[in-house]
C-alpha cells in the first residue's frame, strides 16, 4: 500500500547505510553483517601482549614432530609441542590457531599459560635470549565445513590465513604456526621503515628479492618482526 516512489526512497536510505545491496537484473538483497573493527579488536589481533581476548584450547600434545610442510627445509628442535586454540574477542571467534612450540622452550612457560597468554608474548617473555627473527605469509581463501563450524561463519566466507615460523639464532625453528582468521574480523596493522622497504625487499618477501638493476646492500638478518 506504499507508493513506488516511496519504496525506492526508502531502498535508498538502506543502501546508504549499507544494510542493502541492488544489481541490476539480479535484485536487491540484504548486506552481511559487517563487524566494526575497533580498537580492541586490532589490539587482540596485532598486538602480542594483548590480554583482550580469551583462548579456549582446543588440544594440546607434547614430543610431536615439526610438519614437513612448516619445517621447509629449515633445521628444527628434535621435538615440538602442539597447541590447537580458538582465540575470541568479545566472546565471538575471530582465529583458530595450531602452533607448534619447540617442547624445550615451552618448557619455560608456567603451566597452563599457553591459556592465558598469546606464545608471542611467552616467548619473548621467558626465552627472549634464543629469538631472532620472524617470517610471516599471508593468503586468502572460502572457509570451509571445518573452519566455519569452528569460527562461526558461513560456509565460503573469506578466511586470511596466515602461516608464521620463529627463528632462533642459531637458524632453528622456535615455533611455526598456523592462523585462520575471519575476513570480516581481520587486520594486520604493519610498519616499516620506507627505506627498509624500499631498499630491502627480502624484509617482506624473503624468498622472492625483487631484482634490480642497481642493487643495493642485502642483510639477511632482516625480517618483519
Amino acid at each position: 500500500q506504499l507508493a513506488r516512489i516511496t519504496v525506492r526512497q526508502a531502498y535508498a536510505v538502506l543502501s546508504a547505510e549499507g544494510l542493502i545491496t541492488s544489481r541490476r537484473g539480479r535484485g536487491t538483497f540484504v548486506s552481511a553483517a559487517q563487524v566494526r573493527l575497533d580498537a580492541r579488536l586490532r589490539s587482540a589481533i596485532n598486538d602480542p601482549r594483548s590480554g583482550d581476548l580469551r583462548m579456549d584450547i582446543l588440544e594440546q600434545r607434547r614430543n610431536t614432530p615439526l610438519p614437513t610442510e612448516l619445517a621447509a627445509g629449515a633445521s628444527t628442535y628434535p621435538d615440538y609441542t602442539f597447541i590447537r586454540k580458538i582465540h575470541r574477542h568479545d566472546g565471538a571467534p575471530f582465529c583458530l590457531v595450531e602452533i607448534h612450540v619447540a617442547t624445550e622452550i615451552q618448557a619455560r612457560f608456567p603451566a597452563g599459560a599457553e591459556a592465558h597468554h598469546k606464545i608471542a608474548w611467552l616467548l619473548n617473555t621467558y626465552a627472549p635470549d634464543r629469538m631472532h627473527k620472524v617470517q610471516q605469509t599471508l593468503t586468502v581463501a572460502p572457509a570451509d565445513l571445518v573452519l566455519a563450524r569452528q569460527l562461526d561463519c558461513a560456509f565460503s566466507t573469506p578466511i586470511a590465513h596466515m602461516t608464521r615460523r620463529v627463528f632462533d639464532a642459531a637458524g632453528r625453528i622456535a615455533l611455526a604456526g598456523r592462523f585462520w582468521y575471519r575476513g570480516d574480523r581481520f587486520v594486520m596493522d604493519t610498519e616499516i621503515p620506507f627505506d627498509v622497504w624500499v631498499n630491502y625487499p627480502g624484509v617482506v618477501m624473503p624468498d622472492a628479492r625483487a631484482p634490480t638493476t642497481d642493487p643495493a646492500p642485502t642483510d639477511s638478518t632482516l625480517s618483519v618482526r
